[in-house]
């Protein structure tokens, strides 16, 4: 049983770390507009911004790369939670102050932020979690390769869900100019 909850945390982590990847790959190649999204939560002053957006990019790369390192993993985990429930607090805060049409910011197709954005990090961070407790062994080649199949296959499933979520506003628009019968 060690060796499968071994492997699920392999494949938790993988999919993990192409997550967090794609996002310092965002922060970074997408620099302004990152900025942008990151200023619109006001969460802090304008100055520090671009210099936190760098920061978090590079936390987030070398957190993904950890998650990686068997050693490291269950440390790794706790990062990822703590980065997931930091965005969640942010998005959570911008939904209180009623700021429902800011970009969330999370890297991808443009998403503003929701209660499905909010569930998204709820469920990151529990799989963060998941990773920091769940037992790290010898899993072999075999296992290493079926971690990272099933890494590629969450993270493909993650990005649909994303891009279908990315489509919300537009539908519920359609449902309300449908519903007024301007159409």
């Amino acid at each position: 049983m060690e060796t499968g909850l071994s492997l699920a945390a392999n494949g938790l982590a993988w999919v993990l770390a192409f997550v967090l990847a794609r996002a310092s790959l965002h922060k970074l190649t997408d620099f302004y507009r990152t900025v942008g999204a990151a200023l619109d939560y006001g969460a802090a002053p304008e100055a520090w911004v671009p210099r936190l957006v760098r920061v978090l990019a590079l936390i987030e790369a070398g957190t993904a790369l950890a998650l990686l390192i068997a050693p490291v993993r269950p440390m790794a985990g706790l990062v990822a939670a703590v980065l997931f429930a930091g965005y969640g607090l942010l998005m959570a805060r911008a939904l209180r102050q009623g700021k429902v049409e800011i970009d969330c910011g999370c890297g991808g197709a443009p998403t503003p932020v929701s209660g499905l954005s909010l569930l998204r990090n709820a469920v990151l961070v529990g799989l963060s979690l998941a990773v920091a407790l769940l037992p790290v062994n010898a899993i072999g080649i075999a296992g290493a390769i079926l971690g990272l199949c099933a890494g590629l296959t969450l993270f493909a499933s993650y990005g649909l869900l994303e891009k279908f979520a990315s489509y919300l506003p537009n539908i519920r628009q359609l449902r309300r100019d449908l519903s007024k019968g301007s159409m």
